[in-house]
């Protein structure tokens, strides 16, 4: 995009198989910035069916499939804040999620033998085998485990493409899918922590995915995350839904999203 004219896009469409049909038409209609309509009729053919694991074929047009990649990652952040699960827990918006109360109701033995696990070996284990029935921790733990999985596809596909730019221009992408499997990680276990109160300042302590900076513990400007914490006048736009943190030097994309 440049000075607001578009130069150039990609149109993508989720389709449902329909038995034998082979191919078929797509009719397009928009409206340019000058006001005038354009209409344009595009015919495709049914590619065969992915392989189990895919959302692109490997032989596919590396743009589009970069294209799927980062659209996949942009449907899981969709879907993660708008889930009405959050607000069926008893949560107002969710950002206010980490003042929910924390669910007790995980078996003793079931607990003990995750809280030896750690975090990483939770993470890999699927519903069936947690044994936990607690819909706050099962919660956690699906987006853990969903957004852990994106991006490792994610990085998977741009190498794949020959595209670095998660280790550059789009490295924001790597920052956000991390601090969010690090906050629903955390999740889990001060859950975990709650049926244990003697063992909850150890278990509460988030779980890196990123790597840390040895100085970020230290601020000689004062703006460390205590000055961060959002009071109960703080306007719902200033907290970033991720850290659930006052916004730090804060910028818009395009698409007017913070």
């Amino acid at each position: 995009m440049t000075g607001g004219n578009v130069n150039g896009g990609i149109y993508l469409m989720h389709l449902s198989a329909v038995p034998d049909v082979q191919n078929g038409s797509l009719s397009f209609t928009w409206k340019s910035i000058d006001g005038s309509v354009h209409n344009s009729m595009v015919d495709f053919a049914i590619p065969p069916a992915l392989p189990a694991g895919s959302i692109a074929h490997a032989s596919c047009d590396l743009g589009i499939r970069k294209a799927v990649a980062l659209t996949e990652y942009v449907r899981l952040l969709s879907k993660y804040s708008t889930d009405p699960r959050f607000a069926a827990q008893g949560f107002s918006s969710w950002p206010q999620m980490q003042h929910a109360p924390r669910g007790t109701s995980i078996q003793a033995d079931v607990r003990d033998r995750l809280q030896a696990a750690g975090a990483d070996s939770i993470l890999r284990m699927s519903a069936q085998e947690l044994g936990v029935s607690d819909a706050q921790f099962l919660l956690h733990h699906e987006y853990a485990r969903l957004f852990t999985d994106v991006l490792a596809h994610l990085h998977a596909e741009m190498l794949a493409c020959g595209d670095s730019s998660l280790a550059t221009s789009n490295q924001n992408i790597v920052e956000t899918l991390s601090r969010i499997i690090d906050v629903e990680k955390s999740e889990f276990m001060t859950i975990l922590a709650a049926a244990v109160p003697q063992q909850r300042a150890q278990l509460a302590a988030p779980v890196s995915s990123a790597p840390v900076d040895d100085d970020s513990s230290s601020s000689s400007d004062g703006d460390d995350d205590d000055n961060r914490n959002p009071s109960a006048d703080t306007p719902a736009s200033f907290i970033c839904p991720i850290s659930h943190m006052i916004f730090k030097d804060p910028v818009t994309a395009a698409d007017d999203n913070t």
